[in-house]
């Protein structure tokens, strides 16, 4: 019976997530920061970026700022990660304890796109342009009867490429809620709400944010 529940929760997970990407598939490449998309953490990342309903440790930042309050201890986080074509990201992130049910965290993450060959209409070459993305964040939890949590970060959003910036402002929700002795875990979040407050050209219309 045991090996039969765990079954159907599969098929169930698995039928969500084909349903999620069929509904996403319409508009790849049409929001604003898709570098926002772009997971932390090697056991989040690993998981295939489920990590709402866990978020346990202070990769919650990224996933689901209510699992924060959960903490028992501060902690700290940095990653990096080298791509191919000189492109790298990196994040830094601080969270700080406030009694047993409230938690602060800041954190920076930014992604380097690399160095590119820049040509006239004739296909001249005149020089080389980089670009890239940065994010600084400050987020606030809160736990209630050690079973259920709430969470938000406010995210500043800065791009360039050459000459040209972009910059945005953003919201994530999150809700958590455990289960007696931690049977159970569920979570909810609300991630990138918000809108570009600028965008790299005069004349660029404003995009959505990968909400």
């Amino acid at each position: 019976m045991v090996h039969l529940r765990t079954l159907r929760l599969s098929l169930l997970l698995a039928l969500a997530l084909v349903v999620s990407a069929a509904a996403g598939g319409s508009r790849v490449g049409t929001s604003a920061f898709s570098f926002l998309k772009i997971g932390v953490g090697a056991r989040p990342v690993a998981m295939g970026g489920a990590f709402t309903g866990l978020a346990d440790d202070i990769h919650a930042l990224y996933y689901n700022p209510a699992g924060l309050a959960l903490l028992e201890q501060d902690q700290y986080m940095a990653g990096y990660h080298s791509y191919f074509d000189d492109m790298q990201s990196g994040v830094v992130g601080y969270v700080k304890k406030h009694g047993f049910t409230r938690s602060l965290v800041v954190y920076a993450s930014y992604l380097s796109l690399g160095t590119f060959i820049q040509t006239d209409r004739n296909g001249t070459v005149t020089g080389e342009f980089g670009g890239s993305d940065l994010v600084l964040a400050v987020g606030y939890s809160l736990s209630r009867r050690e079973t259920y949590s709430f969470g938000a970060t406010v995210k500043f959003i800065y791009e360039s490429v050459q000459e040209f910036s972009a910059t945005g402002l953003a919201l994530d929700l999150g809700a958590h809620y455990t289960t007696y002795r931690d049977r159970l875990r569920l979570g909810l979040a609300v991630l990138n709400l918000g809108a570009q407050l600028s965008t790299l050209g005069p004349n660029s219309p404003r995009d959505p944010l990968p909400t």
